[in-house]
């Protein structure tokens, strides 16, 4: 689809995930040729696996984990 239009898609789908899952920030964004839609800041890949076949099993049959630079609070850091 057009760049727009793929925009749309990645905010929508950002917005759905938001009402799923209100615990999780979503991020928008534009990788060359593609919008993309991220979930959460995990430190544990175990978890981010748990969430993704949780976002699956709701309609989300694209997702998956994708290593990238997180935002990590002092709490998450603690319960390491």
């Amino acid at each position: 689809g057009s760049q727009r239009t793929d925009q749309t898609k990645a905010q929508q789908a950002a917005n759905k995930v938001s009402a799923l899952f209100p615990e999780f920030q979503t991020y928008t964004s534009f990788e060359s040729p593609h919008w993309r839609c991220r979930v959460g800041d995990f430190t544990k890949r175990e978890e981010a696996n748990n969430y993704m076949r949780k976002l699956k099993a709701r309609g989300f049959g694209e997702a998956m984990v994708v290593p990238s630079e997180i935002y990590v609070s002092a709490e998450q850091l603690n319960n390491r």
